[in-house]
């Protein structure tokens, strides 16, 4: 199967592997040996990122550059369309990562560009932007994102502004309203939260099972962008979803849509929802969520073995409760009290992003070393860089990346190069790191330096300094 992409290349599918072929003379560079370099550092300099996959091999064929992706272990986009609506918020939560990205990383919005990764949980980018390899495509992510979307949750080939509700493969109110508050959102730092807390919203509470056996999902088919079996699949939810729908009951959908509001507020979105009254309903609802919500917890906390007091099962309750008029400190400080080593991983998950909503990101990174330095590398990306220094006052920890940083913007060159071997290299550090030896007038350790991460680039600078 063959596909035209890009512009003025193609993507073909054989057996389990793709080939993304474009002409050379659409290249900024025709030595093999040099592409093949740059594209590595562009791997390094996003450090590694899971999102982006790496060719196996290249090679200049009948005027084209060819690069081979190995697809065995992955799934096509069409594949997302057969999972279940909260099976499929985590890749939507990674495309949305994919879609910051793009402002150091250009992406080609198309769905025959992304694959899924069932053992990540994630969606994966075939061919992004490097120093050789340009992205034609001017789409911005935004609408690159929604569209995606929108095409796994409908049985569309383009997205051609509103969907109709018959054109989705599970037109339930759930899934509707999905997509309506996802076609309004204009930024993408809304659409992540709004994607987190349906995430969160999913684990915290599940409708009420309607069928115990599942159905088997062809998970050991060869790769295949054909459609013929993704209909089939497609086929087999929509009559799934129409027997649970005969099945539900209206009370259980009721306390969901309850329940469901406080999560979706309490990591504090940007746009309106319903709001708690005073009035008797209200309070009735609002205590048969918490019999509801403590019997989840209970549920969960049994099978994650972290067993929860009545009285930390009630702080978590009216943490969300806090959250939810807008009281961000009041519920960062119920979360505290319990422990952040207490809480289950959905949990700590909302206290992260209140810490990130009012501006603790010092906690964050005292309590979770292992986020540093994406957290870092994305404020930088945003040109956010001068809140490091706050940051690293206010820390209880130390932190190579934050003072990495902190030593640059202060040009402490000499904590510059004295952290260079306790961070991940990208381009930017690599050069950071040797305007920090010419600053210095080490001019040989910066040409050894250049020579060993092997960049061509930075030689060249250092030539005009020693000359």
């Amino acid at each position: 199967m063959r596909v035209n992409i890009n512009k003025v290349a193609n993507i073909e599918i054989e057996d389990n592997t793709l080939k993304y072929r474009i002409p050379i003379t659409e290249l900024n560079q025709d030595d093999l040996n040099i592409i093949e370099k740059n594209l590595k550092r562009k791997i390094q300099s996003i450090d590694n990122d899971p999102h982006y996959l790496v060719p196996f091999e290249m090679q200049i064929l009948n005027a084209s550059l060819i690069l081979y992706y190995d697809m065995e272990k992955y799934k096509s986009f069409e594949y997302l369309r057969s999972l279940e609506f909260s099976e499929q918020l985590k890749y939507f939560s990674s495309i949305i990562q994919i879609a910051k990205n793009s402002v150091h990383t250009k992406t080609l919005w198309n769905k025959y560009n992304f694959v899924l990764d069932e053992y990540e949980d994630k969606m994966k980018v075939v061919i992004y932007e490097t120093t050789d390899l340009e992205i034609y495509d001017t789409k911005d992510s935004l609408i690159g994102v929604k569209e995606l979307i929108l095409l796994s949750l409908t049985k569309l080939t383009q997205i051609y502004g509103k969907p109709r509700r018959t054109d989705f493969i599970d037109p339930s109110d759930e899934i509707i309203q999905f997509a309506e508050t996802l076609l309004q959102i204009d930024d993408l730092e809304d659409l992540d939260h709004f994607v987190n807390t349906k995430m969160i919203q999913s684990e915290h509470f599940e409708p009420e099972e309607t069928e115990v056996e599942e159905e088997k999902v062809t998970k050991d088919k060869k790769w295949s962008l054909k459609l013929k079996s993704n209909k089939n699949d497609i086929k087999k939810r929509e009559k799934k979803q129409q027997q649970q729908k005969k099945k539900k009951k209206n009370n259980s959908k009721k306390t969901y849509i309850i329940l469901g509001s406080v999560i979706i507020l309490a990591i504090g979105l940007n746009f309106a929802l319903t709001s708690l009254n005073d009035s008797k309903s209200a309070e009735k609802n609002k205590q048969n969520a918490k019999k509801q919500y403590h019997a989840e917890v209970l549920k969960k906390n049994k099978l994650d073995n972290k067993p929860l007091s009545q009285d930390e099962k009630d702080k978590l309750f009216d943490a969300y409760q806090t959250a939810l008029i807008g009281e961000n400190q009041k519920a960062i400080e119920s979360l505290e009290n319990i422990g952040y080593e207490n809480l289950r991983s959905v949990d700590q998950q909302v206290l992260d992003n209140l810490y990130k909503k009012t501006d603790q990101v010092y906690k964050l990174f005292d309590k979770k070393p292992s986020l540093v330095k994406g957290i870092v590398n994305e404020m930088l990306a945003n040109n956010k860089g001068d809140e490091l220094l706050k940051i690293q006052e206010k820390m209880e920890s130390k932190s190579p990346y934050v003072d990495f940083e902190v030593a640059y913007i202060n040009k402490d060159w000499k904590k510059v190069v004295e952290l260079k071997d306790e961070v991940d290299l990208n381009g930017r550090r690599e050069k950071q790191i040797v305007e920090a030896f010419t600053s210095l007038k080490k001019y040989k350790e910066a040409k050894d330096f250049a020579q060993k991460v092997g960049n061509p680039v930075l030689l060249e600078e250092i030539k005009a300094f020693s000359e």
